[in-house]
């Protein structure tokens, strides 16, 4: 992305992996570097870290022959405005058989601008990834009830994860903060199977 900059070392690394494990998708982890001071939150939490051991197209190399040779099937127009198009092509092709692998030592710094810095943000965050979630399911072309079905599997495991980061705040103040989030993500995925949509991106940051 072109708010990131890479280690030196970046491009060998992420090329290593990518031969040595015959994978065909590699991704690499994610530092902050914030334009103010960050919330203890933000940082104890990780909330703008990425491991790279989730697709995200930030860090991210694969060999162009697992591409479909229509353009017209990469990324999907639907998401441009709520993010998500590089989760719905890479697991899309993954699903068709490519093989995904993590470089652990190709790391990028991502510059985060201090409006991010904001339990706003992290609940918009939130209803976007629920969104995501049900756009993903009509992506793939499943029926209304499948799509539900799978919707509610999903607010499921994120009512879950918002209970246990309830509990856990008891002994850090970030899982407060992340509980928000998992519960703005229920929200976002209950609010999206009745057609509510987002938009993430095309605003100021």
């Amino acid at each position: 992305d072109d708010d990131e900059v890479p280690d030196p070392g970046w491009l060998q690394a992420m090329a290593a992996d990518l031969q040595s494990s015959g994978a065909d998708i590699c991704c690499g982890p994610l530092r902050p570097r914030f334009d103010a001071p960050a919330p203890r939150w933000a940082v104890d939490g990780g909330f703008f870290a990425k491991t790279g051991r989730h697709i995200g197209t930030g860090n991210i190399m694969f060999r162009s022959a697992i591409l479909p040779q229509d353009e017209a099937a990469w990324f999907q127009p639907a998401f441009a405005h709520t993010g998500g198009e590089d989760e719905e092509l890479f697991s899309r092709l993954m699903a068709q058989g490519a093989r995904f692998t993590t470089a652990a030592d190709a790391w990028v710094t991502e510059r985060v601008p201090a409006s991010r810095l904001s339990l706003g943000y992290i609940v918009r965050t939130g209803l976007r990834d629920g969104v995501i979630a049900v756009a993903l399911a009509r992506s793939r072309q499943h029926s209304r009830l499948v799509v539900a079905a799978l919707a509610l599997r999903h607010m499921a495991a994120k009512a879950a994860y918002a209970a246990f980061h309830l509990l856990k705040s008891l002994q850090d103040g970030w899982h407060l903060v992340a509980a928000l989030r998992d519960a703005a993500e229920v929200m976002g995925t209950l609010a999206a199977l009745f057609g509510w949509r987002i938009r993430h991106y095309g605003r100021p940051a």
